[in-house]
């Protein structure tokens, strides 16, 4: 499983911009917006043209509401590369 860790990120990310792009074809239904957001900021640590997009809403936000959903999505990671290594040594 550890091999495959490195790919999580982008997994997840290519799932929510396909789900936003389908999802923003259906004209009722404005999720697929969210989504696409969504992905670009699971993607952002590892394409740097992202970061760069992500780094200069940082700068834009006041209120800190990108870094509390950047840390949340870095506890989860932690916590889903934990629960990995933990079923691999089992």
């Amino acid at each position: 499983m550890q091999a495959y860790s490195s790919y999580i990120r982008y997994f997840l990310g290519g799932l929510f911009a396909l789900l936003g792009i389908v999802l923003m074809c259906i004209p009722f239904i404005p999720f697929g917006y969210v989504l696409v957001f969504l992905s670009l900021f699971i993607l952002a640590p590892k394409i740097p043209f992202l970061k760069k997009y992500v780094r200069f809403l940082k700068r834009k936000d006041k209120k800190g509401h990108l870094k509390r959903i950047e840390d949340r999505m870095n506890e989860w990671e932690a916590s889903f590369m934990a629960q990995s290594a933990e079923n691999t040594n089992k």
